[in-house]
């Protein structure tokens, strides 16, 4: 069976039904294009004389005309006139269009020319204009007058909507360039090392009003970064001095110099010149923190009218991995722990400051017991106080000196209040007892050397004298020591 295709006031056709499908598989008519063929009434859609098809359901038609376009002139069949259908309805008596006109422009009138109701997705190319503005009409073609009028109220443009979209196109323009361009201000990068918490009192301090120099400090849990937040802006380098402050560090003193970069109001520190000390010990620290020149500002902050400055920031500052109060409650348990040692010590060394004196006493009253003896008995008081010497004296030193040994060893791991104090106590034991042994051997050789028939006994008594002179000095120095650890121990 042949069919006409309706287009552009004409008749084209006839074409068989495969045709027509083939027509509609290549976009060349819409299934909204209007056919006719013998039998019908009045031309009708695609989509009613063909649904559902399906390839295998349409028998194989040859057209019989050529699948030229045909004219009504030329057809031996009378054609039908073109429907109502096919006739552009006047857009002017569409309630919808007119109001519209008569809002925006009056004395306007849309005009079309040509209907094409078969190519869904084509658009009239005619400019239909409204006041200052020009929209193009997209009609998509229905059956009926009323269907039309639906369609152009759904693509009804207003002038005033057209406006309020500009105005929001532009605001979202210079919101994204805001967005861009403007500077995130105090949102750090957390470092990988750093804790959320310690992480969020850095940004409390870098918030804060930029009228004081405020720095924020955070010491990794290796003891190897130090990381040093500030509220002032700029970039460029800083170097820094740290001296942790006496009796407030949960390690031994420490003083060290370091050198970063500081960037959005942080600056890290990983490479440390120790002037005492060799490692970082959370503690409260005396800080000098000075930029080499000064800091460069954003373009945003030179544009409000921002000027640079040289960082110089001096004072005093909790450097930790700990907050405050933890840092606190360390402290206290410390010098507690301190406090205790520094007391065993004291009551430790207090009696070996009396050992040496008791045994310092013993050599002088040894000395003591040559002097008073007769000439002839002499030689054998020196033989006598040789033997006891070594025996007894010289040994008692020498295992004395490597117990001390020992313990200063133990006692350098502990924490003392001072603890540079108690090791010096230390040395000064093992010093006295190494004096000690080296005054009697120097002694004993010039008791060795004395040639009794030419010395005098004014030269006896100076003699005597002078070789427990030393022993006393060294006996009264023990006493001191002593009466200091009892006022310590108290």
């Amino acid at each position: 069976m042949d069919y006409f295709i309706l287009k552009d006031n004409e008749h084209l056709g006839p074409y068989g039904a495969d045709v027509i499908v083939r027509f509609l598989k290549q976009g060349k008519i819409s299934k909204n294009q209007l056919l006719w063929r013998e039998g019908l009434s009045k031309p009708r859609r695609f989509d009613d004389l063909f649904k559902p098809v399906k390839k295998k359901h349409l028998k194989k038609e040859i057209p019989t005309v050529s699948q030229k376009k045909v004219t009504t002139n030329t057809l031996a069949v009378k054609l039908p006139p073109l429907p109502i259908e096919a006739q552009i309805p006047n857009i002017d008596n569409i309630p919808s269009v007119r109001r519209y006109k008569k809002k925006v422009q009056p004395k306007r009138a849309i005009h079309i020319e040509t209907y094409t109701p078969s190519l869904k997705d084509q658009v009239i190319d005619k400019t239909k204009e409204f006041g200052k503005w020009s929209y193009p009409l997209i009609v998509e073609f229905a059956r009926t007058s009323k269907d039309i009028t639906l369609h152009l109220k759904e693509l009804k443009i207003s002038h005033k909507r057209l406006k309020q979209v500009s105005v929001f196109m532009v605001l979202l323009v210079v919101v994204a360039f805001g967005i861009k361009f403007i500077p995130k201000g105090v949102d750090l990068d957390r470092p990988a090392k750093m804790s959320l918490t310690d992480f969020n009192r850095l940004k409390k301090i870098v918030g804060l009003p930029t009228l004081k120099t405020q720095l924020g400090y955070v010491l990794s849990k290796d003891k190897k970064t130090l990381w040093v937040a500030t509220n002032l802006k700029g970039s460029g380098e800083v170097t820094a001095k740290f001296k942790s402050i006496k009796n407030r560090s949960l390690g031994q003193a420490v003083e060290f110099y370091s050198t970063g970069q500081l960037s959005n109001h942080l600056v890290e520190f990983k490479k440390f010149k120790f002037n005492k000390g060799a490692r970082l010990f959370d503690a409260l620290y005396e800080i000098e923190i000075k930029s080499t020149k000064p800091l460069s500002l954003s373009y945003w902050d030179k544009m409000k009218g921002e000027n640079s400055i040289v960082m110089n920031y001096v004072g005093k500052g909790l450097v930790s991995s700990y907050n405050a109060t933890q840092f606190k409650t360390l402290l206290g348990k410390m010098i507690q722990q301190k406090r205790k040692n520094t007391k065993d010590f004291w009551l430790e060394i207090g009696e070996k400051y009396k050992t040496v004196k008791m045994i310092t006493s013993q050599i002088q009253d040894g000395i003591d017991d040559i002097f008073n003896k007769n000439k002839d008995q002499w030689e054998m008081g020196i033989i006598n106080f040789e033997n006891q010497y070594r025996q007894s004296w010289g040994q008692f030193f020498t295992a004395f000196v490597k117990a001390n040994d020992k313990s200063y060893a133990k006692y350098a791991k502990k924490k003392f209040e001072d603890k540079a104090e108690v090791l010096a106590y230390y040395n000064n034991l093992s010093n006295l007892a190494i004096q000690i042994g080296e005054n009697s051997m120097a002694t004993l050789e010039v008791l060795q050397g004395l040639n009794l028939e030419k010395v005098t006994s004014e030269m006896w008594d100076e003699i005597h004298e002078k070789a427990i002179q030393e022993f006393k000095k060294i006996q009264d120095q023990c006493d001191e020591n002593m009466k200091k650890i009892e006022q310590l121990t108290e």
